[in-house]
C-alpha cells in the first residue's frame, strides 16, 4: 500500500520485471521528485525525542551511504537540539519540589535518555571526525 502511495504521488515509478518460473515482480526507482523529496527529509534533524531513535538512525544510514560530506554538520545540529531537550527538560525537573515523587522520577528518566542520546551523538561526532582525519 505505501509502495503504490508514493507512486501515485510521483514520487517513485516501477516496472514490471519477470522472472520466470516465479510470479512477476515489480521493480521501484526513485523520480526526480522522489529524490528532491528524499535529500529533503534527509537533511532534517529530529525535532522530538520521541522519534529519535528509529528516525535518527535510519537518516544516519542513509547520509553514511549517500551524503557523508554532510554527516558533520547534520550532527552538529542535532547535538544543538538535543541540547535545548536537555536543558528543558532539566528546567521542568528542577520545578518539581517533591522528591521521589512519581512525576519527578519520569521527568528524570526522560532527562537520563537524553542526556545518552546526546554522550551518543558527542561520541559519534567523534568517531566520524577520526575517521575523516584517516581518511585526508
Amino acid at each position: 500500500a505505501q509502495l503504490e502511495k508514493l507512486e501515485k504521488n510521483g514520487l517513485i515509478s516501477g516496472e514490471v520485471v519477470v522472472t520466470d518460473p516465479r510470479p512477476n515482480r515489480r521493480r521501484f526507482t526513485l523520480t526526480e521528485t522522489g529524490k528532491k523529496a528524499f535529500d529533503n527529509w534527509l537533511l532534517q534533524p529530529i525535532n522530538h525525542p520521541r522519534d529519535f531513535r528509529q528516525e535518527f538512525m535510519v537518516r544516519f544510514y542513509f547520509m553514511t551511504r549517500e551524503r557523508p560530506e554532510l554527516l558533520p554538520d547534520y550532527l552538529a545540529a542535532q547535538i544543538t537540539i538535543c541540547s535545548g531537550w536537555l536543558a528543558s527538560t532539566q528546567d521542568r525537573e528542577a520545578k518539581k519540589n517533591t522528591p521521589g515523587s512519581f512525576d519527578k522520577a519520569v521527568i528524570h528518566f526522560r532527562q537520563s535518555q537524553i542526556q545518552s542520546m546526546l554522550d551518543w551523538l558527542i561520541w559519534l561526532q567523534y568517531q566520524f571526525n577520526s575517521i575523516q582525519e584517516e581518511i585526508e
